[in-house]
């Protein structure tokens, strides 16, 4: 694999680990935040430090989000660094003046500390579910998030049957890419989750764009000459079926880890 492909499969997993963790934020009640994650992924939202909302998101703490004036934003990193907390910024170009802090909750309190004395107006919450996104207005019967499409209206916790659907297609997709499928298939794959999610998040519809367009001309196209993720998948378990035991690759347990084992003699 050349250094291109690399870099591009290496986009393509963490897109793909971020849109498992809005789900799984979706399902425990954090839609806020998983409202914002998908946001992120449809380029609605410009996240700072790809790699720090991934350690973020690899050390499986609760998080939670909250708005920052962009002109506190320095004082607020300064801070951060030197009480040790981890973050993630993200920025919307149609909403300069604010920008959305990702934290652990657990750094809830020192936030708190840091924004009393850069003089910002917003306080941490300490539950991810009394925080959101800038341009959230809480209201009894729900909040809207706007981002010039439309309107976001809250719903409960994410169903458990979709919950299991989507984490399904997810390790779909995530096995296909394991074996060599269509990275191209794989990111349209991807994006229908994605889309879902938003869908069931009450979000707008995704923004369109010249490079969408041209996504979606080459799912079409790709439909008529190619065969789809789950085709793909679908055929590397019957191949699997059939091949003798002693060639089938062998795949680690979810939680044990295969330890290199010298060959029988």
């Amino acid at each position: 694999m050349n250094p291109e492909s690399a870099a591009a499969d290496q986009m393509l997993r963490m897109e793909l680990m971020v849109t498992e963790a809005a789900v799984r934020l979706a399902a425990s009640g954090a839609v806020n935040l998983a409202a914002l994650l998908i946001a992120v992924l449809r380029g609605e939202k410009q996240i700072s430090g790809k790699t720090s909302l991934t350690n973020l998101l690899k050390e499986g703490k609760a998080l939670t989000t909250f708005p920052l004036q962009s002109d506190k934003m320095k004082d607020f990193i300064k801070g951060a660094k030197k009480l040790g907390i981890k973050c993630s910024l993200v920025r919307d170009k149609k909403n300069p003046d604010t920008v959305d802090v990702i934290i652990k909750e657990e750094d809830a309190q020192r936030a708190n500390i840091i924004l009393d004395r850069i003089g910002a107006k917003k306080e941490v919450a300490e539950k991810n579910g009394l925080a959101g996104p800038s341009g959230i207005a809480s209201g009894t019967s729900g909040y809207t998030m706007e981002n010039g499409s439309g309107s976001m209206t809250q719903p409960t916790n994410l169903a458990p049957e979709l919950t299991e659907k989507l984490l399904g297609r997810l390790g779909e997709i995530s096995s296909a890419l394991k074996y060599g499928a269509d990275p191209a298939q794989c990111k349209a794959a991807l994006r229908d989750i994605q889309d879902e999610l938003g869908d069931a998040l009450g979000m707008p519809a995704r923004e369109k764009s010249a490079a969408a367009d041209k996504g979606a001309e080459q799912k079409t196209a790709g439909k008529a000459g190619k065969k789809s993720v789950r085709e793909r998948i679908g055929e590397i378990r019957s191949r699997a079926a059939h091949e003798p035991q002693h060639l089938k690759p062998k795949v680690p347990t979810p939680g044990k880890t295969i330890t290199n084992q010298s060959p029988m003699k």
